[in-house]
């Protein structure tokens, strides 16, 4: 029902979804570039439409008792950003449970230009040892949808070497908000940030 939605939705919009379905993927979706709410909306409707097991992250103060089910049942996982551990062992206790999950993150963790990336996406995948998978959209195609991506091997700058080169062309659907793609220690280490 959903994938009939979001391709519906994206196609009275003008827009065409790329990418093959994956109803048992594992990964982690980079959502990039974030420069507008329609971003990543518009990714969520193109995951929908791939029948991807979509789900994405919300503060826990997102999920409140009278939304709290729709939140959950349309992907959603309320997370606590105080709790020990982190938001990242929080993702990798939710893919241990082995069921197919494809969590959308926007390492940009805004939608106005930043100067690196978060870099919690890519410890999220490397901890929990799934892929990092590339959610694209190309705003002057009017092209939004899932590309197949890598699995991490614990090179920082070698990894985000290959999301530079993915991303090169990114046209999100406010260009000049969309910044460099880096994380602000690429030495070999992932910082927490």
């Amino acid at each position: 029902m959903l994938s009939f939605v979001g391709r519906g939705i994206l196609r009275l919009l003008g827009w065409t979804v790329v990418g093959e379905e994956s109803p048992t993927m594992r990964a982690v979706i980079v959502a990039a570039p974030h420069t507008s709410n329609w971003d990543f909306i518009y990714f969520i409707l193109a995951a929908w439409s791939l029948k991807a097991p979509v789900r994405w992250m919300g503060k826990k103060e997102m999920f409140p008792l009278p939304v709290r089910w729709l939140f959950k049942r349309m992907g959603g996982i309320p997370i606590n950003r105080g709790a020990a551990g982190g938001v990242v062992s929080q993702m990798v206790t939710a893919f241990e449970s082995g069921d197919p999950m494809a969590v959308v993150i926007t390492p940009e963790a805004t939608r106005k230009r930043v100067e690196y990336w978060k870099s919690g996406f890519y410890r999220i995948a490397t901890e929990a040892d799934v892929p990092v998978v590339f959610g694209t959209i190309n705003s002057k195609l009017k092209e939004v949808g899932i590309k197949p991506g890598f699995d991490p091997s614990g090179d920082v700058k070698a990894d985000m070497d290959i999301i530079r080169a993915f991303y090169a062309d990114a046209h999100g659907l406010k260009p000049d908000q969309f910044g460099p793609v880096q994380l602000r220690s690429e030495d070999g280490s992932v910082t927490k940030t």
